[in-house]
């Protein structure tokens, strides 16, 4: 088999895979969304080629990649392509993942046996980096977060005794004032009771007073009496025996 049988074949071969056209002006439009989706992803590989793009441009770069994402979906719900869509579609796939993905038969993902997963991939994205030198990076970001962390507990512990510390002062602080606060009650009640005893002295002081004042008085009137009406002098005493006086 010669080029040109090797080319014939090629083309049934993606013309058995395509659909027709349904409408006139169809091709027209996949043609036209082929060019505008070939020139977004010209304009965004070169930023993310740019080591000194924006964060605004970083954020419009991962929004185009999910709109990519979104349109590879669209055709993978469709069981045939036009040309221009399969075109468009390598296109996306060829932006995203390096290379078109291998299908069997019409629009069918056939599973890569030999595409890096897990691990492999991780590192084949990264461009290049060598396993070791992303375990050594793994290592000291565990051993950077471990020693953050440690910080942390130990700034934790720090602030516990602290606040330990002050809850025992003001624990002390609450029980002298309240000592304090026990004796001034008891002074007071002290300081009660007396006033009470002084009141009760000073009424029976008033009282005895107010009945010597009053015997004293019946005394003088019946002296009084007796030298008006009486000739003879009173055997009277100057001592007052009257009972409650003393």
């Amino acid at each position: 088999m010669n080029v040109l049988d090797r080319a014939r074949t090629l083309m049934e071969r993606v013309r058995s895979n395509t659909r027709a056209y349904r409408f006139e002006g169809e091709q027209a439009n996949h043609a036209r969304q082929l060019a505008e989706t070939k020139a977004s992803i010209a304009g965004f590989e070169k930023v993310e080629q740019n080591p000194e793009a924006t964060p605004e441009e970083r954020y419009w770069l991962n929004q185009h990649r999910a709109g990519m994402e979104d349109r590879l979906a669209v055709f993978e719900a469709k069981p045939r392509l036009t040309v221009e869509e399969m075109n468009e579609r390598d296109a996306i796939e060829t932006h995203l993942y390096g290379a078109p993905l291998p299908r069997q038969g019409r629009n069918v993902l056939v599973a890569r046996t030999d595409a890096p997963t897990g691990p492999k991939r991780f590192l084949s994205a990264l461009g290049g980096i060598q396993l070791w030198q992303a375990l050594a990076v793994g290592w000291a970001v565990t051993f950077g977060l471990l020693g953050v962390q440690t910080a942390r507990v130990a700034s934790l512990k720090g602030h516990e005794r602290e606040m330990r510390q002050d809850l025992r002062e003001a624990a002390n602080t609450i029980d002298h004032y309240q000592q304090r606060e026990a004796q001034y009650d008891a002074a007071l009640e002290s300081a009660r009771e007396q006033a009470t005893e002084t009141a009760d002295a000073l009424e029976r002081e008033r009282t005895r007073a107010a009945r010597a004042a009053a015997a004293e008085r019946r005394r003088q009137r019946e002296i009084q009496d007796v030298l008006a009406h009486s000739p003879e002098p009173p055997a009277w005493s100057l001592r007052n025996d009257e009972p409650g006086t003393d």
